[in-house]
């Protein structure tokens, strides 16, 4: 794993460990570096399984090119978080689903992108407004809660 910064990895996992949020973690270079247990749910993996995806660039997975966002990640890794990102994806297990997605790029004392923060919001294709609006409103809230965090 490519320097996520020592004292604040442990703090950013211990935050996504314990939501129903998937989140992803990227290393420097755009690498999927460690998954929550709520992202590995959301791609469809069964008993703990570590996502086929683990360690390859995102911008790489033939799914996120599919879906027509390696932009959006390669500005993240530039330093330009984004929000409400939402998002049509098959999974490398083959599960299919409508994610949103917001990202936050973890910036060291020196202002170079040390890694990045993705969580990501299963939506079921069809769900009601209410329920993409309560999404989206988790997705607030555990974005200001990493950003803060990432600021201290």
């Amino acid at each position: 794993m490519n320097a996520l910064g020592a004292g604040l990895l442990p703090v950013l996992i211990q935050l996504a460990r314990g939501t129903s949020t998937g989140i992803l973690l990227l290393d420097s270079e755009g690498r999927i570096a460690w998954e929550n247990p709520a992202m590995r749910e959301l791609l469809g993996l069964r008993g703990g399984a570590v996502s086929p995806a683990m360690g390859l660039k995102i911008v790489e997975l033939p799914s996120v090119r599919a879906a027509g966002v390696v932009s959006v990640f390669t500005r993240l890794m530039e330093g330009h978080g984004f929000a409400n990102v939402l998002v049509d994806f098959t999974s490398m297990v083959g599960r299919t689903s409508s994610y949103l997605m917001e990202g936050g790029a973890l910036v060291g004392t020196d202002g170079a992108v040390s890694g990045a923060w993705v969580p990501c919001t299963d939506l079921a294709v069809g769900a009601p407004d209410s329920g993409r609006l309560l999404a989206m409103q988790r997705m607030e809230v555990v974005g200001l809660a990493v950003t803060g965090v990432v600021h201290d």
